[in-house]
C-alpha cells in the first residue's frame, strides 16, 4: 500500500462528520416504533373503555325493559356504534353482539371461562329475557393493529387485528 492511500485512510477512519446520522440510521426505527406502540396502546386503552361504556349504556336498557331497549342485535350494534368515536361504517363491520338468558349467574360464569368470545358472537344471538331473568350480554369489537406485538394484553383475531371484549351478567328488573 502507497504512503498517500495510508493516510487517506487513517484521516477517513478519524473523521467524525457522519458519525451523528449513522447512529440516527440505527436508533431512528426503535425509537419510532416505540412511539407508534406506544401511541396504539393508548388509542386501545380508549377504545376499550368506550366500548365498554357503549356496551354497558345499552345492555342497562334492557335490563330496566326500557320501551327503546334494543330489539335485535342489529339494534344492539347500532346503538353502540351511536356511541363510539369510530365511523359508523368501521363500527358496524367490527361490533359482534350476543344477548341470551342464561339460568343462573354461576351458570353465566361458566359461560364466559369456558368459550371463545369470538365464538360465542358468531351466531349474533339476541334474547332480551323476561323480567327477573338473569342475562348474559357479551359484546366484541375487533380492532386493527399498526404493530401485531403490542396485543399481548388482549385476544387475537388475526395477525393485525385484537378483540376488545365486552361482558356483562346482571338480572332483568321487575318490568311493570
Amino acid at each position: 500500500m502507497r504512503r498517500a492511500d495510508f493516510r487517506r485512510l487513517t484521516r477517513l477512519a478519524r473523521a467524525k462528520e457522519g458519525a451523528a446520522m449513522v447512529e440516527f440510521a440505527l436508533v431512528a426505527p426503535v425509537v419510532m416504533a416505540m412511539l407508534i406502540a406506544l401511541l396504539q396502546l393508548g388509542v386501545l386503552g380508549m377504545m376499550s373503555a368506550n366500548f365498554q361504556g357503549a356496551t354497558d349504556s345499552i345492555s342497562r336498557r334492557i335490563r330496566t325493559g326500557q320501551a327503546d331497549r334494543p330489539q335485535t342485535a342489529a339494534d344492539f350494534r347500532n346503538m353502540i356504534c351511536a356511541r363510539m368515536v369510530d365511523t359508523p361504517a368501521n363500527c358496524q363491520s367490527r361490533v359482534k353482539v350476543a344477548v341470551q338468558p342464561a339460568a343462573s349467574v354461576g351458570a353465566a360464569q361458566s359461560t364466559i371461562q369456558g368459550q371463545n368470545p369470538a365464538d360465542v358472537t358468531g351466531a349474533q344471538a339476541f334474547d332480551p329475557g323476561e323480567a327477573e331473568e338473569i342475562m348474559l350480554v357479551t359484546a366484541t369489537y375487533s380492532w386493527p393493529l399498526a404493530l401485531p406485538f403490542v396485543s399481548n394484553a388482549y385476544i387475537r383475531n388475526g395477525t393485525w387485528n385484537v378483540l376488545i371484549v365486552s361482558r356483562i351478567v346482571f338480572r332483568n328488573e321487575p318490568w311493570e
